[in-house]
């Protein structure tokens, strides 16, 4: 049928080959609605026919028959078996659940309408679905954001795509220019007399996807019932239900509960993650997330090397082989991926990393692996605004170069003889190459070159160079709370030019300028906290054109001692790994402990006790430095002996121990020192870890 004409209820469809002839008049079917409790489906049409819904899952078929009532009305139920045959097995309704409903004559031709009709809401996606809606009539959608007056904030009208009579889809594309969709937005689509409404989720969010779990956990609206998808095809899916609190978590690793979740699967980077929430009547907002692909940066002038978008939390393992030699790395680190998706491993001056290297980093299940190229930045022309460098002949460099305002790309490709140079005096060939700049301090020039696995070859020159901090000076001793704490760091900076400006990070929230001394090359600040705890101090030091330098202090203790004290007694699993001498040791650890502040003292006195057996290591504390108790929170350092003995530097082993109130959890790092202040961890379990047995208390 043409886009002229649309088949509507009471229509007569005729249908013959010249022999047999089929007549049908159409019926004002509908399904209104859905109990996803009873797991029941109603609708209305003629009374006294027979309606059949049918869900189909492959080659199963969930079916129903039904007699409309006199009034209109007609009902099934899948949480119960019918009378007939053929429908005896049951079905857990969903708002994901589709099917069809028909309505046959006596001729067993039949209506058919599919449900449900819904909307769906892409947050983030800029894009609005309606789900089987009449094809031949126009569907409007209005956008409302309740923080504005606008009534509506976007609207736009579309025609159902083409099919057959019955309900079929619509779809509205826009873009951030057009309209950008938001939590708790409401989300209406009108044809005619039908009208559905969603007020955009203004929870559902995913928290985390975990491809070494193969777990998807996330936020919705507590009791929402929350569809997961991976992929585009949907071959993959788990429904569930949020709790009362409105986290959700799904795991492909294992069968799910629904029908159609048998499918078992290792998600891996790259792969499409959909979450969808249903209301009441099945329109569901929905968003979806790319795994990351995890990819590497190889900074030859940085001396360092990024590892990006592993799974914070995990470890992961940097190795470094020479050419030709990959039996024997001549570099190894291990660090854990924090919540900023990324990890900058330094590498020491001595390893000279160069062309012909490789570079892999790992974190058990996605191996990522590069080998380092040749470029280099040999020439910088400012006064023709060229760079020029080398590479491999016949291989792809980019180069920027970047002030704090303009950003200008070349593409270039090696010589014959290995030689690039980046004109920024004149337009490129590619839309992206437009920008021409007039080179001058102000800017950096990068050059690079990509594998084609995204991991990346790097290396820059700085036109202006940037500060350089040195170490911060500040109070050895614990402060009390609500007095000056000062603190200073000295400076240089290659370009005897440049002013500074710097801001003091302190660690508790708040931040101040520093007071910049051009001809001392020092930098001062002081701060009042009002509470005690241990802070991390960051001085950050620009010059005009925008280069930095960043110095830490830790830790600067604050302590009240009126804040009361802690004690603690019981024991732990000590990991694998807490132990250094041998971390494939594991077992129970006990520990007993008391730390307090006596009256009119600054330095805190008590015991602690610590003893692993199975590494053979008994801690007994002789002194305590300071003290900090912060809410549920407690922290103390000091010095003590292990088994009764000094460090290997002729003094006593340090330590540090942090303890948790409701939950009780307990932390104990052990280490020394040598002249230069280099740490020698003897044993750290690491993390704030419930204790086994026991208590801690924090004494108010």
């Amino acid at each position: 049928m043409g886009d002229d004409f649309r088949v509507r209820p009471g229509h007569v469809v005729t249908m013959t080959n010249g022999f047999l002839t089929k007549t049908h008049t159409v019926s004002a079917l509908q399904v209104t609605d859905f109990d996803y409790d009873l797991d029941t489906i109603c609708g209305t049409a003629e009374p006294g026919l027979r309606v059949e819904t049918r869900i189909q899952y492959e080659d199963l078929f969930f079916q129903r028959y039904v007699t409309v009532a006199a009034d209109g009305s007609w009902c099934v139920d899948y949480a119960h078996p019918g009378a007939g045959a053929n429908e005896k097995s049951l079905y857990d309704l969903l708002p994901f659940t589709e099917g069809t409903a028909h309505l046959w004559d006596e001729d067993q031709d039949n209506t058919q309408v599919t449900w449900p009709y819904n909307l769906v809401a892409w947050v983030g996606g800029e894009h609005v679905e309606g789900n089987n809606w009449l094809y031949g009539d126009p569907v409007t959608l209005q956008i409302n954001d309740p923080a504005t007056d606008a009534d509506p904030d976007y609207s736009a009208v579309a025609m159902p795509e083409v099919g057959p009579w019955f309900l079929t889809g619509v779809d509205f594309q826009f873009t951030y220019e057009d309209y950008d969709l938001k939590p708790g937005d409401t989300v209406t689509l009108s044809q005619g007399e039908r009208t559905k409404q969603l007020v955009a989720s203004p929870t559902l969010a995913f928290t985390s996807i975990n491809y070494l779990t193969d777990a998807v956990t996330g936020i919705a609206t507590p009791g929402a019932h929350v569809l997961v998808i991976v992929g585009y095809g949907g071959d993959y899916s788990r429904c569930t239900e949020a709790d009362s609190a409105g986290n959700w978590s799904v795991n492909f690793f294992v069968p799910g509960d629904q029908l159609g979740e048998e499918g078992v699967l290792g998600l891996l980077p790259g792969m499409n993650v959909m979450a969808a929430e249903a209301d009441a009547d099945a329109d569901s907002t929905n968003i979806s997330r790319r795994i990351p692909t995890p990819v590497m940066r190889v900074r030859l002038t940085a001396g360092q090397i990024y590892a990006q978008n592993y799974l914070p939390g995990y470890p992961v393992t940097l190795t470094v082989y020479q050419p030709g030699n990959l039996e024997n790395p001549v570099y190894t680190d291990t660090k854990v991926m924090e919540d900023d998706n990324l990890i900058i491993f330094e590498y020491p001056e001595t390893l000279d990393i160069g062309a012909g290297y490789l570079v892999r980093t790992t974190d058990g299940v996605v191996t990522k692996e590069h080998t380092v190229t040749a470029v280099w930045i040999e020439n910088v022309d400012m006064e023709n605004d060229l760079v020029s460098g080398v590479a491999e002949a016949g291989t792809p460099v980019t180069v920027v170069a970047r002030s704090t305002t303009v950003r200008a790309q070349r593409d270039l490709t090696a010589d014959s003889g290995g030689s690039w140079t980046a004109d920024f005096s004149v337009h490129g060939v590619e839309p992206w190459e437009q920008d021409v700049i007039d080179l001058d301090t102000a800017y950096i020039i990068f050059a690079y070159q990509v594998d084609d696995d995204n991991d990346m070859t790097w290396v820059h020159r700085m036109l202006n160079q940037p500060p350089q901090v040195g170490d911060i000076s500040g109070a050895a001793d614990p402060a009390p709370v609500n007095t000056f704490v000062q603190v200073s760091a000295s400076f240089t900076d290659p370009d005897p030019s440049d002013t500074h400006t710097a801001v003091w990070d302190w660690g508790d929230g708040t931040a101040s300028d520093g007071i910049v001394d051009e001809t001392a090359g020092t930098v001062s600040g002081s701060h009042i906290y009002t509470e005690a705890g241990v802070y991390t101090v960051m001085l950050t030091l620009c010059d005009a054109a925008g280069e930095c330098d960043e110095a830490l202090y830790q830790y600067l203790v604050v302590y009240d001692p009126a804040g009361g004290f802690v004690t603690g007694g019981g024991w732990i699993w000590s990991p694998a790994g807490a132990y250094v001498d041998d971390p494939t040791l594991e077992g129970k650890a006990t520990f007993g402990f008391v730390s307090k502040y006596q009256k009119g003292t600054q330095v805190p006195t008590g015991n602690t006790q610590f003893q692993f057996k199975a590494g053979n290591l008994s801690f007994h504390s002789a002194s305590y430095n300071w003290l900090v108790v912060a809410g549920t929170k407690a922290q103390y350092k000091g010095s003590g002996r292990i088994n009764g003995e000094l460090a290997p530097n002729g003094h006593e082993y340090r330590f540090m121990l942090w303890a948790g109130d409701s939950p009780d959890t307990f932390r104990i790092k052990i280490w020394w020192e040598d002249s230069l202040g280099v740490e020698t961890v003897v044993y750290d379990n690491g993390v704030d870890q419930a204790i086994g047995d026991g208590s801690i208390v924090i004494h108010k």
